[in-house]
């Protein structure tokens, strides 16, 4: 099924460390997906992220203390990240500059994106798939596109 090539579609491949966003200048069962913005962020050390040494705390009723676990603090960049292309998408949504959506990224970042995209963004995912292809020659980005939609129709 070929739509109407107007329909602006937007591919979004994302990890937690890099997302790439392409316009899809083709139809679905032939994409041509040109890249439109391409976003990171540094994955520094945890020496660089955190305290040296946990915080303690007492417990109630007794002398004690006890450490209090560090957080992940890749985890939460990891987080903040997914949540910075979420609010981007959101902007572009809302400024009318794609019709539809499709998304590849990996489990822990489809259910981060899933959650901090609003609901003008949602409305216009067509498919998502848990794969991660941030890394992944564009061919292979574009098969997978013209695979899910065609199964998505």
């Amino acid at each position: 099924m070929k739509p109407d090539i107007t329909a602006e579609t937007w591919v979004v491949t994302l990890d937690g460390e890099k997302a790439l966003i392409f316009r899809n200048e083709g139809f679905d069962d032939a994409p041509n997906l040109q890249l439109l913005e391409q976003r990171a962020h540094d994955h520094p050390s945890n020496r660089d992220l955190g305290s040296d040494r946990p915080g303690r705390h007492h417990d109630a009723g007794g002398a004690s203390r006890s450490a209090v676990e560090e957080p992940d603090r890749h985890d939460l960049a990891e987080a903040a990240f997914v949540k910075d292309v979420a609010a981007w998408l959101e902007k572009a949504a809302r400024a009318k500059k794609f019709e539809r959506l499709v998304v590849f990224a990996d489990p822990r970042s489809l259910g981060r994106l899933r959650d901090d995209l609003g609901a003008t963004v949602r409305v216009k995912i067509v498919a998502e798939r848990d794969a991660d292809f941030t890394g992944a020659p564009l061919a292979d980005i574009e098969k997978a596109f013209a695979a899910l939609l065609a199964k998505a129709s």
